[in-house]
């Protein structure tokens, strides 16, 4: 990752000339300036500051070095940068100097900055689009040095946060990299990896319509994947930056950058980040609003209440699909279904898996329950009682998203639908996935099988324990290599998951039967467009893995695609441009609801 200055556009600041940071992470780029995809049509008239290049990423510096100086905030000059003044330097007050810079994740993509009329005066407007790995951003130093190569930190301790106004078509992180989050190497105190950009920050939505974000340094966090660091610290900044979180086409307009002031009549944000606060601004959480067709489908939404650490009570949600020919209560076996990252139950039963899964449970008399995230930073306009499951990495201490499953189980039981001693399985979609094994980890006597689709569960995967004995015997994995969805590289750390189960299960030492399955469509035929995340998904293959029985009659099924998007595999295409460039193409040769059901169904 390449946070730096460099050396694209120079300006005198104080008789001192400061590097800028604008650059792209690729070596070659299908058009210098990019097609404007502004979301709402406006900001492409005059261009008095622009950088629209994309070069070699191996020609990119470093990041500066950190050094014993530092300039502190007096608290009464809140601006920052409000881009009037037609370039990419901040302004000069506060002891504060320094340049916008862009970053990338070094995989073939481009990206461009440049200030552009907007509503009411001048706006810093930022594109990407290839990107392959966790995508690009931007943001600004606070107090760079002459040389381009050192920097200062900033004291904002007279500050209480940030203040700035957004519009785009992408979520945003925000992040204050400070002493802990810099690299030793680099001046700072944390151990030299990845792990240190996962620095203090907050999620936030963006619309197509501008919002002012107030985001104060007592509620910023790590998302919790990387380094542990100490709290922040608003004496030690070095850089602001602002992840866009999408590795497809992005479009984020940035304005009126500023410190929030301390004190006076405003009351900080501040304590707990409670799930409903994490809401993007003006979105509400309404768990009992549902597209569905509800009861003429069968399907029924139920809430619950489940306690969080320390915000109170929090509505919880799920669909369940009991088969009228099961009566209740029943005994038959449950499915919990569990989304990935923004997506809801609904967004499960229709787009993901095609309401096969309610198909079988009429064949086989199965109950099928949807399962939902709790609200917070991840929900989405378009899927307002969507979220992300809290776990291991995403932890936010407020949600215990592995009580939730309890919870349903135990509604199901106090509704009067089942009868208590129901075979339990689980099966989901990426951080749904990661959740389905870590609940097995959790409590392996709760559960008969668990099926984790390309499955999100840490930077590492936990290890599991031994399960010889217990209730758990069935354990499915599906996964792609190089999947757009999940970090680079991560299908390695998939492998050693594999192998991990396999020895948890006990199937370990046995030679695994291979079986390829059958190539029935070439997905992306007809794809006339050149985003390299649909390019790179076209026509994916699929092999099945089965690692034979253990001495309690375990086993083991992983299917392994080639290349596969970040999507549930089943036969339906779609045409969404963003999910393609941000997912890739969908495997179509395999439907997964039947690969889980039949892998289940056999081992009842």
């Amino acid at each position: 990752m390449n946070e730096l200055l460099f050396l694209l556009h120079r300006r005198a600041l104080g008789g001192v000339a400061v590097t800028m940071s604008l650059i792209s992470g690729l070596d070659g780029c299908r058009s210098a300036t990019m097609e404007s995809t502004d979301p709402v049509g406006e900001g492409t008239g005059g261009d008095p500051a622009s950088l629209r290049q994309c070069v070699p990423a191996d020609t990119v510096p470093g990041p500066p070095v950190l050094v014993e100086c530092s300039a502190r905030g007096s608290g009464s000059v809140p601006l920052i940068d409000d881009l009037e003044n037609g370039d990419l330097s901040i302004a000069t007050t506060d002891g504060r100097q320094g340049a916008w810079f862009v970053y990338t994740d070094e995989t073939p993509g481009c990206i461009e900055s440049s200030i552009e009329p907007a509503d009411d005066g001048a706006a810093l407007h930022v594109r990407g689009e290839g990107f392959s790995a966790w995508g690009a951003g931007f943001g600004l130093a606070l107090h760079a040095q002459a040389s381009g190569a050192q920097a200062c930190l900033y004291d904002a301790s007279a500050y209480a946060g940030l203040r700035f106004r957004a519009r785009g078509n992408a979520p945003l992180r925000v992040g204050i990299t400070t002493r802990t989050s810099t690299f030793q190497s680099l001046g700072g105190t944390c151990p030299d990896g990845e792990g240190c950009y996962d620095r203090h920050g907050r999620n936030l939505v963006l619309t197509d319509r501008w919002q002012t974000f107030d985001v104060d340094f007592c509620a910023l966090a790590q998302e919790g994947w990387g380094t542990p660091l100490a709290p922040f610290d608003p004496k030690e900044i070095a850089q602001i930056t602002f992840h866009a979180r999408r590795t497809g086409q992005f479009d984020v307009w940035l304005d009126d950058l500023e410190f929030l002031p301390s004190g006076g009549a405003r009351a900080a944000t501040c304590g707990a980040a409670c799930p409903l606060e994490r809401l993007p601004a003006g979105l509400p959480y309404d768990p009992i609003r549902t597209p569905t067709e509800g009861g003429a489908s069968g399907l029924s939404l139920f809430t619950f209440e489940q306690s969080t650490t320390d915000c109170g009570p929090l509505v919880r949600r799920y669909l369940a699909y009991v088969p009228k020919g099961l009566g209740a209560p029943t005994d038959a076996p449950i499915l919990i279904v569990l989304p990935g990252t923004t997506a809801d139950a609904e967004s499960m039963v229709d787009f993901m898996t095609g309401r096969r899964f309610i198909e079988l449970a009429d064949r086989d008399g199965f109950v099928v329950v949807f399962s939902n995230a709790a609200p917070g930073a991840w929900t989405v306009p378009d899927r307002p009682n969507g979220g992300r499951f809290s776990l291991g990495p995403h932890d936010d201490a407020q949600v215990d998203d592995i009580a939730y499953l309890d919870l349903v189980r135990a509604d199901l039981l106090a509704r009067g639908l089942i009868g208590g001693a129901n075979p339990l399985f689980l099966a989901g979609l990426s951080i749904g996935g990661g959740l389905a094994l870590e609940a097995a980890i959790a409590d392996p006597t709760r559960y008969r099988g668990i099926a984790a689709v390309m499955p999100y569960d840490g930077e590492v995967p936990s290890t599991p324990p031994r399960l010889e004995g217990s209730a758990l015997t069935s354990v499915f994995v599906a996964y792609s290599h190089a999947d757009p969805g999940l970090p680079r590289d991560y299908d390695v750390q998939l492998d050693a998951m594999v192998g991990a189960w396999s020895t948890a299960l006990g199937v370990g030492g046995q030679a695994p039967t291979q079986t390829p399955l059958p190539d029935r469509i070439v997905e992306g035929a007809d794809y006339r467009g050149e985003d390299p995340v649909a390019l790179r998904t076209r026509d994916s293959h699929a092999i099945r893995v089965d690692y034979g029985s253990g001495k309690n009659g375990s086993a083991l099924r992983v299917v392994v695609f080639d290349r596969a998007g970040h999507l549930w595999p089943m036969a339906g295409p779609y045409e969404d441009a963003a999910l393609l460039a941000a997912y890739g193409h969908r495997n179509r040769d395999v439907d997964m609801s039947d690969e889980i059901w039949e892998f289940f169904r056999g081992r009842l």
